[in-house]
């Protein structure tokens, strides 16, 4: 194997945050998906304004963003400090 081959290839730690990572991510939109739903059954019977509900699901949808985006630059920091 030549140097370029060596340092292309990911370390068993590289690969476990990488697999980490996308498993956080694909978690984070399962459960930003289940409190959707959760929170329209609960709208739905309690009778709250639409407008209530469209902003609630705004900022749900915000937060799941930048916990996402944060958790994505904080990932690739860590990775450019370790090289």
């Amino acid at each position: 194997m030549s140097k370029r081959e060596k340092k292309d290839k990911l370390t068993r730690e590289e690969y476990r945050d990488a697999v980490l990572g996308a498993l956080i991510i694909f978690l984070l939109l399962i459960a930003c998906i289940l409190v959707y739903y959760i929170t329209g059954y609960i709208f739905r019977y309690v009778k709250v304004s639409t407008d209530l509900f469209i902003l609630y699901n705004q900022s749900l949808a915000a937060v799941i963003f930048t916990l996402i985006v944060i958790y994505g630059v904080r990932f690739l920091f860590e990775k450019k400090v370790k090289r």
